[in-house]
């Protein structure tokens, strides 16, 4: 029972955290920001529930590509959403978290992440941030 206590809370403090630009009550958190190749990143997308929210999109663009949407049901939809990319090859990408509203159109956030590939090494990702 202790550990269940202990698990929900560590839950609460963390989806708590998820930074939000205040005009556009979006937000995504990557864990990790680096690791090495084959990667698996673990995204957690937050939505405000409103009434205008109808589409959100998620792409991340670097060696290898990937896209895709989903409908958003306004304000009943789940605030939170859980995605996993996984063994991405070496190398910077850029991760775009998109929402469609209804009267003011695409609002998006976007993040970066590093994977470290098994020959460049940690030059892939130093030389992205310079």
């Amino acid at each position: 029972m202790l550990v269940r206590s202990i698990v929900v809370t560590f839950l609460i403090l963390l989806t708590s955290h998820i930074p939000l630009s205040a005009e556009q009550n979006i937000g995504i958190v990557v864990y990790p920001r680096y690791a090495f190749e084959p990667a698996t990143f673990r995204l957690t997308l937050r939505v405000e529930p409103d009434k205008d929210n109808r589409e959100a999109c998620l792409t991340y663009d670097g060696p290898q590509f990937s896209s895709s949407c989903w409908q958003v049901d306004g304000e009943h939809h789940p605030k939170l959403k859980q995605i996993y990319l996984k063994d991405l090859p070496g190398g910077m990408y850029q991760v775009e978290f998109k929402l469609r509203k209804l009267r003011e159109g695409w609002i998006r956030v976007t993040t970066g992440v590093c994977v470290i590939s098994r020959s460049g090494g940690v030059e892939d990702c130093l030389e992205a941030s310079v």
